[in-house]
C-alpha cells in the first residue's frame, strides 16, 4: 500500500473501491435471522452476541 493515496481515517481508494486498514479487531455485535413464514409473513430475529443474549422479533 506504499503508492496508494491516503484518505480520511486510514481509508484508501483503489480502482474506485475503498480498502480499509484496521489496527484493531472487530467483533460481531448482533446476528440476524431472516424468516419468511406462511402465516406471519416476513420477519427477522435479532440476537445479541454477548450475555444476556437479548432477542428482538420484528
Amino acid at each position: 500500500m506504499a503508492n496508494m493515496p491516503e484518505l480520511l481515517d486510514g481509508h484508501v481508494k483503489v480502482n474506485g473501491q475503498f480498502q480499509f486498514n484496521r489496527a484493531k479487531n472487530v467483533y460481531v455485535n448482533h446476528y440476524y435471522f431472516y424468516i419468511d413464514d406462511e402465516d406471519f409473513g416476513p420477519l427477522f430475529l435479532k440476537v445479541c452476541s454477548y450475555a444476556p443474549w437479548r432477542i428482538k422479533l420484528c
